[in-house]
């Protein structure tokens, strides 16, 4: 007897537990699965292309990497590191330009090297 009330507990358990774990539908509508519309060119790449794209503004304290817009004008496209990696698109290399000092903190142009792998 004790079993089947272990057995019912650990049900009614459960069964709370996915209620409490079930999301309110305004947090997810806020993240977008899908793309930007302008960005299709990256996605309809070829495979292996070979991509140089420049640093729209210098990297800085402001400025990180991972948020920093790169153009690319072979495909007529401004994008982030994170935007271009979701798109299939890997790091080659990464060249640092002449340094400058604004209000005291440095700033680079970046013009970073990209190979489509999917």
């Amino acid at each position: 007897m004790s079993f089947k009330l272990a057995l019912c507990a650990a049900i009614a358990v459960g069964a709370l537990l996915t209620g409490c774990a079930t999301t309110d539908s305004d947090e997810t509508d806020e993240i977008s699965a899908t793309p930007r519309a302008d960005l299709t060119p990256l996605y309809d790449a070829p495979n292996r292309m070979r991509l140089a794209c420049v640093s729209t503004v210098p990297l800085s304290v402001g400025n990180t990497f991972e948020t920093l817009p790169l153009d690319c004008p072979a495909l007529h496209i401004t994008a982030s590191v994170i935007e271009l990696y979701d798109a299939g698109w890997r790091i080659e290399s990464v060249n640092v330009g002449q340094d400058t000092r604004e209000n005291g903190a440095a700033e680079m142009p970046l013009t970073v090297t990209l190979r489509k792998l999917f």
